[in-house]
């Protein structure tokens, strides 16, 4: 079944504060999530979201998408996922649909409060970062190489 198909139930579930369980598409948020072998569970908004919160969000298009808040600035989000390099910014509160707050891997519960949890989120963002950084610094040695050899 298409998940265009389950929104209304499900968003009706999420409106009367009760958890959904999912099964996550796609790649964006490897290594954590495989898409089509783990569970998510969706749980309503918190009343703030913070920094590391993998959110369930509907874009103005009307894509749902499932990734990690990676920076808050007043009532805009950007949001990445764990497998992808570029932010999606200027995201609003009222596109977010949920919060995912436990997942099952390889048949064992794990919650989101959980340290190794936790950890994982602030280090995968951190990685990406100096990830980041090191592809731009080879791309500069390589345009520095290319000009070198004009010589």
């Amino acid at each position: 079944m298409k998940l265009q198909e389950v929104m209304p139930r499900i968003e009706q579930k999420l409106a009367q504060g009760e958890s959904v369980q999912l099964s996550p598409m796609g790649n964006s948020m490897l290594p954590l999530l495989r898409g089509g072998r783990d569970t998510i569970l969706l749980s309503p908004l918190p009343p703030t979201l913070r920094k590391y919160d993998v959110v369930f969000y509907r874009r103005d298009s009307g894509v749902y998408v499932m990734h990690r808040i990676v920076r808050v600035r007043q009532d805009r989000y950007a949001c990445c996922g764990d497998n992808q390099w570029r932010p999606e910014g200027g995201l609003r509160h009222d596109q977010m649909l949920a919060v995912m707050t436990a997942f099952i891997r390889d048949g064992k519960f794990h919650t989101t409060d959980e340290w190794g949890y936790r950890l994982y989120s602030r280090w995968i963002h951190d990685v990406r970062r100096v990830q980041r950084f090191l592809r731009r610094l080879l791309r500069q040695i390589r345009h520095f190489m290319t000009i070198l050899t004009l010589f």
